[in-house]
């Protein structure tokens, strides 16, 4: 991305004294209950502005139980996937202040976390590894005595928060959505001393990260970057398959300029989708610049490698972590109605679950061989090892031979399909064009979504194929992507986004050729 992005970015830095903060406005640092009351009141013009306007403040009045805590400003929070608008079960964001300065939590709807409980387990594991993590607790919510159910209650990357839990005279960073690092390039509040200095260190950053040469380009980054902590905050990312984090999406996370250190750190945020696939390769197509820069490279891939087994072994141990969220939904039953408990009881076995699935994936993972790097023979590659990934629900992947005799990898999609075959290779730097051979019949778009149909993708940052629908005899695909340093474990996907029909992928058509 262009250092000449513009972005804009919250500074929360520590200027103002403890008694500027609100005395009264209730805080998940210490929660009065096991599963927090909380009642917010709008008047029938705040909720029209909000169904307008959902990101910007309104005024309001909070209630703790039967206690008036008082006056408040309120607007949604959430982006695609948890967003939902005021008259449904919204995310929000209270402020107890002066806007952004104030003692400010967030009430998180958990819509892709029916535990309430990931956030939580990922917060407490980042958190006994040195990286400062909000605090959380559980909320009951009412909206004008209309119950939105249980909550995800979250302390806010606030002043609070950074006096707390953070050296004195750190400042922190939240970029817009999917900005990375090199971007940080515009910031606003704060003094202007810092932010000129804060400035001058992310233009550094982002100089480093367009160095063509890796051993240079780890030097730079290495004065300005601390990656030690770097490192293991990627390999927690990896091994908890925070999918929706830094790493690996480029989103969810924070830039902390600890004070007293000229080298800035990276915080995880937003862990709602933990051990989301189970089978996440440990070493993924890398979506942030820093992922990608160190360990994009052999060096960078071997010091990851050894960080995630160092801390596979305590993290991952058997039932260490399902041990840890069951026993946490037992300090919250006592505030949970019997329906509530039915519920979570079934949501948490389903997140230990998936737990056990990554442990078991990731021994598996250590356990292979390394990737096998492509072999050209006169300028084009096979590509064999094809594995099923996300079968659907309702529906069939198998090998199966076509009726013309063709061999082929098939998917039949059931009413929702996100299912893929895929294989990893190692490449050197470089452009390629990844070619197949496809036949569809009946296929039909799912009723939601950008992507539809059969395509060709590249994990992660890379790009996708036009998607293909309907119904069609054998044609070609072809995808072409860049691999920007010598790769270890490049996963090449041949994919269905349906609601309905199959497609066949000619198994001996698959080929990859430099170009």
């Amino acid at each position: 991305m262009p250092r000449s992005a513009s972005v804009l970015v919250r500074l929360a830095g520590v200027l103002l004294g403890a008694s500027s903060l609100s005395a009264t406005l209730p805080s998940p640092v210490h929660p009065p209950a096991p599963v927090t009351e909380l009642r917010l009141e709008l008047a029938p013009d705040a909720i029209d502005r909000l169904r307008q306007h959902p990101r910007r403040d309104v005024p309001a009045r909070l209630r703790v139980g039967a206690q008036d805590v008082g006056s408040v400003t309120v607007h949604l929070k959430g982006r695609t996937g948890s967003f939902r608008p005021v008259d449904d079960t919204p995310s929000w964001t209270v402020d107890g202040s002066e806007p952004g300065l104030g003692r400010r939590f967030h009430l998180n709807n958990a819509v892709e976390d029916p535990s309430l409980l990931c956030a939580w387990l990922g917060g407490e594991v980042f958190r006994e590894l040195g990286f400062p993590t909000p605090a959380m607790a559980h909320a009951r919510v009412f909206l004008n005595g209309r119950p939105l159910g249980l909550y995800v209650w979250t302390e806010a990357f606030s002043p609070e928060f950074l006096v707390r839990e953070c050296p004195a005279g750190s400042r922190l960073y939240e970029p817009a959505p999917g900005a990375d690092v090199m971007d940080l390039l515009e910031l606003r509040a704060g003094p202007a001393e810092a932010v000129r200095a804060d400035r001058a260190m992310l233009a550094a950053v982002a100089d480093a990260l367009q160095e063509p040469d890796p051993a240079r380009r780890g030097e730079a980054l290495s004065t300005r970057v601390d990656v030690e902590s770097f490192a293991t905050f990627q390999a927690l990312e990896v091994l908890l398959a925070h999918r929706d984090g830094y790493a690996l999406a480029r989103n969810n996370y924070r830039i902390l300029f600890p004070g007293g250190t000229d080298r800035i750190q990276v915080l995880p945020a937003g862990m709602d989708q933990l051990f989301q696939p189970p089978d996440l390769p440990w070493n993924p197509a890398w979506g942030g610049a820093l992922s990608r820069a160190l360990s994009g490279t052999e060096a960078g891939r071997a010091v990851h490698e050894a960080r995630c087994r160092s801390l596979f072994g305590t993290i991952l141990a058997p039932g260490a972590l399902e041990g840890r969220v069951r026993n946490q939904l037992k300090r919250l039953e006592p505030g949970l109605t019997a329906g509530e408990i039915a519920g979570l009881r079934t949501a948490v076995e389903d997140l230990c679950d998936r737990i056990r699935r990554r442990r078991e994936s990731l021994e598996v993972q250590f356990g292979r061989p390394p990737v096998p790097r492509a072999q050209f023979i006169d300028g084009v590659a096979g590509l064999g090892g094809w594995v099923p990934r996300d079968v659907p629900e309702g529906g069939v992947m198998d090998r199966k031979t076509a009726p013309d005799g063709t061999r082929c990898l098939r998917i039949v999609a059931g009413p929702v399909t996100f299912a893929a075959w895929t294989t990893d290779v190692s490449l050197d730097p470089g452009r390629y064009r990844f070619e197949a051979r496809v036949r569809l019949a009946g296929v039909r778009p799912l009723p939601f979504g950008q992507h539809q149909g059969v395509a060709l993708r590249r994990s992660g940052e890379g790009p996708r194929s036009a998607g293909k629908v309907g119904d069609g005899e054998w044609m070609p695909m072809e995808l072409e992507f860049e691999v920007r340093d010598r790769a270890e474990g490049v996963t090449l996907r041949a994919e269905l986004r349906a609601s309905a029909g199959e497609v066949w992928f000619g198994e001996a058509a698959f080929r990859l050729i430099p170009r």
